[in-house]
């Protein structure tokens, strides 16, 4: 846990990345012995057997482990270096080399360490050195090893580049990953046996990592990925309940990768979600308070309808298909199963017939962020039906049918001394900013303005030396750079 945290060293977050990579290899080991395993009971069908098995696997996982550490180009010991071994219970042992290069696991406390096991030793101002399920040893054995490190002195080329991202979808900008680790590696033949090299870098505040290497022939980029949220517009989660749209901050995985295709993607919704992720949502929106059912109804996407001032609204109009919503349903699919209007709203414990006017809370998405308005609208309900009498005015209201009880328009406020034919306060207009008139806009957009990463959910891959690209080859000096990406990401939670 303290080598994922926040803030971690390179050092420390490749440890971390080297134990999720055994834990996942060893998870379908453990698996595939399982299943073995519970045929050979089946068939055996003696709890003596089972007993005897067990205590052999116990005892062949409980053996000393000792690791010698040198300097691959000097062959002289290396100490203070750390060695880190994962163990079948999602920990890690760590002992550090001391004069002689040698770090000693004893036994006792190696009960939980796989056989064979694996290995990384990290030391600053080296190169890392790993060997995967390479130290044996049983009982009285000792399982043994011998791991190089490659002295970052002694190395004369250079893998660099900048890593993106895009996390804001509102407000979309030039975005770098900063503190995330990028690694390297590549594999030497030592005494006739392959031993991987690990080189890592963190990048920097504007995204740039730097990895200086030796002359180790072609270098493989590991896999990465980590969770942050990303910034959009949205209508609503999936599955859930129907209300106006809304700027939400949203969990999301992003996976390193190549740059790949052109901008203008989303980010791609949560996995079985199939709805997509919008593009726009509308932007303005009227909320009435609870009904006595507990129920909120909205009137959304309303648009502008000035008048001959240019900056002045006096009122708001909806689409002529507009409805108002309430509590529906939306299914993984982004489909309404429910919510069809059935009963009217019932207010502050009353018939709709004595409601004359009912507050409107004004929703803007942006809240405003652009300072289009100088003054909000203040905004009412006015029920509507033949024993009120009320009268709207076709270009500063929206009607809308409540079950044929009665109509609801939505209408700035009228001056108090006023009956409700056609007088309107002006100061519950709305104001805007005359410098803004021609860029009005009713939507929020959602913009993707970096390109894919290479690399998805659905092919990256935990394996202990997989790779997404590599370098093709560093020596005699080179700088090679590669810019990576973590692109637009995936969602973990369904939106509409």
């Amino acid at each position: 846990e303290q080598l994922k945290q926040s803030g971690a060293t390179a050092l420390a977050q490749l440890q971390y990345n080297f134990t999720l990579q055994i834990n996942a290899s060893q998870l379908k080991l453990t698996d595939s012995l399982n299943r073995l395993y519970k045929r050979y009971t089946d068939s055996l069908l003696l709890v003596s057997a089972k007993y005897n098995d067990s205590i052999s696997r116990t005892d062949s996982r409980r053996r000393d482990i000792i690791i010698t550490v040198r300097d691959q180009a000097t062959n002289q010991p290396v100490a203070g270096a750390t060695v880190t071994i994962p163990t079948l219970v999602n920990s890690v042992l760590q002992v550090t080399t001391d004069a002689n290069g040698i770090a000693t696991f004893s036994a006792a406390g190696n009960i939980n360490v796989p056989n064979p096991a694996s290995a990384i030793v990290t030391k600053t101002g080296y190169g890392s050195g790993s060997v995967y399920y390479a130290i044996f040893g049983s009982g009285q054995v000792a399982g043994t090893a011998t791991i190089l490190l490659f002295n970052q002195a002694n190395s004369r080329n250079t893998i660099k580049g900048a890593v993106s991202i895009q996390t804001n979808f509102v407000n979309p900008s030039a975005e770098f990953a900063t503190g995330k680790l990028v690694n390297v590696f590549a594999f030497v033949n030592v005494n006739g046996q392959n031993q991987r090299f690990d080189y890592s870098s963190l990048t920097d505040a504007s995204g740039n990592y730097s990895i200086s290497v030796p002359d180790a022939g072609n270098f493989f980029f590991s896999y990465s990925s980590f969770d942050t949220t990303a910034r959009l517009a949205i209508n609503g989660f999936l599955p859930g309940t129907d209300t106006i749209p809304s700027i939400k901050n949203i969990p999301a995985t992003y996976y390193l990768g190549t740059p790949s295709g052109g901008v203008g993607n989303l980010i791609q919704n949560a996995p079985g979600f199939f709805g997509f992720v919008p593009f726009n949502v509308p932007r303005y929106h009227a909320v009435t308070p609870l009904d006595s059912n507990g129920r909120t109804f909205y009137f959304k996407n309303l648009q502008f309808n000035s008048n001959n001032n240019n900056n002045v609204i006096t009122g708001f109009v909806a689409p002529n298909n507009f409805q108002p919503s309430y509590a529906a349903n939306y299914d993984a699919s982004g489909t309404q199963t429910s919510g069809s209007f059935v009963y009217a709203p019932k207010f502050a414990g009353t018939s709709n017939f004595t409601i004359d006017s009912l507050p409107a809370r004004f929703v803007d998405v942006l809240a405003n962020a652009d300072g289009v308005f100088t003054r909000n609208p203040s905004l009412n309900f006015f029920v509507n039906n033949v024993t009120k009498n009320v009268t709207s005015v076709s270009n500063a209201t929206t009607n809308s049918q409540f079950a044929g009880i009665g109509t609801f328009v939505l209408i700035t406020n009228r001056a108090a001394n006023q009956n409700a034919n056609n007088f309107y306060d002006p100061a519950a207009w709305a104001l805007i900013n005359p410098a803004l008139i021609n860029t009005l806009n009713n939507q929020v957009a959602n913009r993707g303005i970096t390109q894919l990463s290479s690399t998805t959910s659905n092919n990256y891959n935990s394996n202990s030396n997989a790779s997404f690209t590599n370098t093709g080859g560093a020596s005699g000096g080179q700088t090679i750079v590669v810019n990576l990406t973590y692109g637009v990401g995936q969602l973990k939670q369904g939106v509409r």
